[in-house]
């Protein structure tokens, strides 16, 4: 009988930090976004325009995160880590941010809204 070793494995979410699911609104490239969750290291966040292409984007790619709402008016520096082109999402890593940026964030995943 054939004896099987496990080499290893890749789970689709490799984020680590603690997430929130959040009901704030954003705008990336000019594109209306919902952020689904956040974390401190990064976001998933729902196209809500379903005949937006994905493809306008790819993996490694940087763009700003205009986040709106609730007295919120703040861009965030991200990289594209992924695109889920079947559900609308886009899963990104925040990139260079200051120490400001940091507490919103904080404020968004401890709380769930600012």
């Amino acid at each position: 009988m054939a004896t099987r070793r496990i080499v290893g494995y890749t789970r689709g979410e490799q984020r680590r930090d603690r997430r929130r699911q959040t009901v704030v609104g954003g705008v990336i490239d000019g594109i209306r976004v919902r952020l689904h969750d956040i974390s401190h290291s990064g976001v998933d966040v729902e196209i809500e325009d379903i005949e937006v292409d994905l493809a306008r984007w790819a993996v490694g790619q940087t763009c700003a995160l205009l986040l709106e709402g609730s007295g919120i008016d703040e861009a965030l520096d991200l990289r594209i880590a992924r695109i889920d082109a079947d559900s609308g999402h886009l899963g990104a890593k925040f990139e260079a941010i200051t120490d400001e940026q940091y507490k919103l964030i904080e404020q968004l995943v401890l709380r769930g809204r600012v």
